[in-house]
């Protein structure tokens, strides 16, 4: 009897893992409380993804801020060469730009995106979206499934938590008072319902401006808050939000 895995969390550490998963020949299946998977792979990378970067692996350690002894196993068992063979070898070429950092050929986020997607459902993998796991279910110490938002429990010989981290909060008033009622912290996850609304984005680094960008297709007027006087970023993404129309 195969041995059953549950993965909450359809995202790229969640897809990923059914992938790692399904290689050591395990029934997966993925819960996520989304309409569809790897929604925030979207916008990576301007949206085209910068899924890796084409350095030698030893310089990832270079950039690791604590603790890169953690994360040894994790790089070396599954390189950065690994994951542009993986995505080369599974119909979504991949190219090398400046700085090497890797990008689909196509310059399309979706095409990672369709590939994961397409190549777990070809091994088999259940993935099941709008469904939230409201609890892990143990026994004798052990984990044994998990509880749906549904009131259903599904069985499992393991649980891998694929569901990102905490948003770092604003600080100010009365923020957790409005938390889903006008206060987000995932454009592509909430971006809909402010569409064509003034919105303000607080950040000053990579993610807020390609937050801001997704954004700007979405708002009437959009507004970056920044503690800086000048914006910080990649270049090219900052010469984004400066020609922004609104």
């Amino acid at each position: 009897m195969l041995n059953k895995v549950i993965i909450i969390g359809a995202g790229a550490a969640g897809l990923m893992a059914a992938a790692a998963a399904k290689t050591n020949n395990c029934e997966v299946v993925i819960y996520d409380g989304n309409e569809k998977v790897g929604k925030k792979i979207y916008i990576t990378g301007k949206g085209r993804c910068n899924l890796t970067n084409a350095c030698d692996i030893s310089e990832y350690f270079d950039n690791i801020v604590s603790n890169d002894k953690f994360l040894y196993s994790a790089l070396y068992s599954f390189t950065n060469d690994d994951v542009i063979a993986f995505f080369n070898d599974n119909g979504c070429p991949i190219k090398v730009e400046r700085g090497n950092r890797a990008f689909p050929r196509s310059d399309k986020s979706s095409d990672i995106i369709k590939t994961l997607e397409r190549y777990l459902k070809s091994k088999g993998v259940k993935i099941v979206l709008n469904t939230k796991v409201k609890s892990i279910v143990t026994s004798n110490g052990k984990t044994c499934g998990v509880n749906l938002e549904n009131g259903r429990v599904d069985s499992c010989d393991s649980v891998i938590l694929a569901t990102g981290g905490s948003p770092k909060k604003g600080g100010f008033e009365r923020e957790e008072e409005f938390i889903g009622n006008g206060v987000s912290y995932c454009a592509t996850c909430d971006g809909n319902f402010f569409k064509n609304q003034d919105v303000a984005v607080l950040g000053n680094n990579d993610i807020a401006l390609e937050e801001a960008l997704y954004l700007s297709n979405l708002v009437k007027k959009l507004y970056l808050v920044v503690p800086n006087k000048e914006l910080q970023g990649e270049e090219t993404l900052v010469n984004q939000i400066k020609s922004l129309p609104n």
